[in-house]
Formats: structure tokens, sequence, C-alpha cells
């Protein structure tokens, strides 16, 4: 057996060498396209949201008076500043029953139960079955279509009150009951005001501030174009200042995230590409057309010119944004800063723009990505590889199989002579040391 296992290893050992050496130069082929492939995924999602122009072309809103109102801007926001003057806050109106000296358990009576809040309107019927205060409450809270309201339940030493608050804010939002039933749920009939039935704890009540303008909401947008205004406190009389300028802090942190990813991936394609002087070795991607291609690829979008942009920065290097002698991106702020000095759109159309960096390279990016990009081909050609090695492991395995058997059959029918022959001569030394016996 020891010996049989000896020749065919030796028969096999050629052939074996050759496809541990294909298997282990797939393996390091397919780990060398993972990475690349991370890589470029990791600086796509850096690129992506750099297409948007409202990521670089942040505006800030600023309030002189945190306590009294603050405010954001979008893209479409125009720069400069505005006197504001909040002269008062919207409110929720917030109603309360007369005391039911029962408490909570005080049966009000049977029909239906009307309950407007603004435009919005439910019908709750009311029985036998659930006619209390407390039932009435629970039914307007769970009720599916709630149109704005909710219900509680206060007590003090002379019983219990229902108390009504609407969910939205505004003069809009008030709230109307109306009853058809027994009189013990006429009780609960609210047309507005302060009756013998209810009280008004807290009027509804819209914003308004100075530029004429009022808002159901604390959050206004449409008094400035572009900007929302949060009401925190009413203060008629006071004016206070917005002001509405250019993100600098925004726009230059997006800058830097696209100058970080693009560091992050050119190390990457230099381990893969690159040549490693010190320890005399080359990336597992050395020269390999797909890899130096798509390197190529990126730096020419991300340096050429940008078309169709009327001012002076046409390039990322017109923005501060340079390449040293090892393909690492830096950042100038304080060149960017000037920049957005000048002319506060320019980030914007230098990455966003129909030819923008950001925009052409997200587009090469997905082409390389997607599932017919060249990755993706060259994946499946690396499968391929795969496949025909475990052919060859399976093909090398099934002739060694024959080959044991064949030496097994050899060395069994040589095992079978050698036996017979040492029979014979057995034989035969007993039948010559017989004869000598004989003639002596």
């Amino acid at each position: 057996q020891s010996l049989v296992q000896q020749l065919v290893q030796a028969e096999g050992a050629p052939v074996q060498a050759r496809i541990t050496r294909e298997a282990s130069k797939l393996g390091s082929d397919i780990s060398a396209l993972g990475s690349l492939k991370g890589a470029l995924s990791s600086f796509q999602g850096v690129v992506s949201p750099l297409k948007s122009s409202a990521t670089l072309n942040a505006l800030s809103a600023t309030s002189s008076s945190a306590d009294t109102f603050t405010a954001s801007a979008d893209a479409t926001a125009v720069a400069g500043s505005y006197n504001i003057e909040v002269t008062q806050l919207a409110k929720a109106e917030q109603i309360v029953t007369q005391n039911f000296a029962g408490g909570a358990s005080t049966v009000i009576g049977t029909g239906t139960l009307t309950i407007t809040v603004g435009t919005s309107t439910m019908n709750l019927v009311i029985d036998s079955s659930g006619n209390t205060l407390a039932a009435i409450r629970d039914k307007i809270n769970g009720a599916s279509n709630n149109p704005g309201v909710q219900a509680a339940i206060i007590g003090d030493a002379g019983g219990s009150h229902l108390v009504l608050t609407a969910t939205r804010t505004g003069a809009a939002n008030t709230i109307r009951i109306a009853t058809s039933g027994d009189v013990g749920l006429a009780q609960l009939a609210h047309a507005g005001g302060n009756t013998a039935s209810w009280t008004t704890n807290q009027a509804a009540q819209s914003a308004s501030v100075k530029i004429s303008f009022t808002s159901d909401a604390n959050a206004m947008s449409g008094v400035i174009s572009g900007v929302t205004l949060n009401l925190k406190a009413a203060s008629p009389g006071n004016t206070h200042t917005l002001t509405v300028a250019t993100d600098q802090s925004t726009i230059l942190t997006n800058v830097r995230k696209f100058v970080d990813g693009f560091n992050a991936l050119q190390k990457a394609l230099t381990q893969l590409t690159g040549y490693n002087a010190t320890t005399k070795t080359g990336g597992p991607m050395q020269g390999d057309p797909l890899a130096v291609g798509l390197a190529s690829q990126v730096r020419r979008l991300s340096f050429d010119l940008v078309p169709g942009i009327a001012g002076a920065f046409k390039s990322l290097a017109a923005l501060g944004v340079t390449s040293d002698s090892t393909g690492q991106l830096s950042l100038s702020e304080s060149k960017l800063a000037a920049v957005l000095a000048v002319d506060r759109n320019a980030v914007n159309q230098l990455f966003s723009g129909t030819e923008g960096v950001a925009t052409r390279l997200d587009s090469a990016l997905t082409a390389a990505l997607g599932g017919r990009g060249t990755i993706a081909a060259r994946d499946a050609a690396l499968g391929n590889t795969q496949k025909s090695i475990d052919r060859e492991k399976r093909q090398l395995n099934d002739r060694l199989q024959i080959v044991q058997s064949r030496y097994m059959a050899q060395f069994t029918a040589l095992d079978s002579l050698m036996s017979q022959m040492k029979s014979t001569a057995s034989f035969l030394t007993q039948q010559l040391g017989s004869g000598s016996t004989s003639s002596g």
C-alpha cells in the first residue's frame, strides 16, 4: 500500500503542483478584485451626495435672538439680512368641561357625539355600554378617524373634568362639538367660547410675524424664499435680525470628504497596482489593465476642466484642491473660503453640474460597478477559471484512481507470483535434500 501511494503521488505531482499554483493565483486575483470593488464603492458613496446642489450650496440662517426664533435655509434662499418681529406664537385650543361630581365613572348619556377640529370631523356613537366620562375619553382617543384632538380627565376634590386639546396649533383648528341624543349627552355640546358646560383654557391662535405673515404653526416657510422660521417666543415691538449667508463650514466639510475619499481610493489603488521597492514586490494587480485603467479614469475625471462654467473656477485646483507627487490630494481651506466669498455657487457648479466632477465620476463608477461593467466581467472570468480548476482537480483524482488500481493489480499479481516461486523453491530445496540423503 505504501509503495503504491508513493508511486501514485509521484505520477500526479507535476499536475497537482500546477493546479495548486493556479488555485493560489486565482485566490489572490479574487481577493484583489474584491479590494478594488470595495475601494471604488466606498469612493462612490462619497461622490454621489455631491451631485446634489443642496449639498454644496449650503446656506446658514442665524437669528440674533435664538430665544425668540431660529431659522434654517435651503439652497433656494437668497443671502441677506432681514428684520423679524414675532408678534404672537401659534397655540392649540384647549377646552375643559364643567365639574362632574361623580368623577370619571359619571354616566353622561347616549346618542351621537360629533367632534370637529378645523375641517376634520368624526362621529362617535355613545351607547349604554360605554357612556361614562372615562369611556367617552377612551373612545375619542382610540378613534381611527380622530380629527386631531386628545382627551384627558383631570380630577379635584369636587369631581372630574373632561379636557379636550387640539393636536394642531392655529386659529383654523378650533374644537366644535355637536350632539344628537338624550339630554345627558347634550351637556357636551360646544359651539365655541365659554359656556355653562365648557371653559376655554387656551384659545386657538395662529403665529404671526412682521413681515405681515400668519401661520397656523410655529414653523413658518414661505415668509422668506427658501427660509423656514421656527418661532420660540412672542416679542411684540422688538425687532431681531435674521442673517442668511453662505454656510462655509458645511461646504468645507463636504469638499474635505471628497478629498479624503479620493485619497483613500488612491491608497488602495497604489497597494493593488504599485511596486514596493523595499520588499521588491509588486501589488496583486500590478500592470493589470482593469485596475490601471480605472485609476487613470478616476484621476482624469477628477482633474479635467469642467465645461459650461462661466466663471473662473473650472477645476479642483481653482478651488484649492491640489495633488502631490504621490497622487494624494490636499485642500487649502483658506483658498476655498476666498473662492466662496467671491462666488458662493462655485463649488456647487464644479461638482454637481451636468458635466461636474461628482456627476461624471458617479456615472463612471456606476458603469464600472454595474452588472454589465468591467468589474462584473472580470468577476465572471475568474468564476470560469475557478470552475476550470475544479474540473481539472476532479479529472486528476479520477486518473490517479485508475493508476492506483493498475498498480495494485500489478503488485498483487507480482506478490502472488513471488509466493508461488517461493513455494516452488521450497519444494525443490526439499526434494534436493531428500535425494542427497538417499545417495549416501
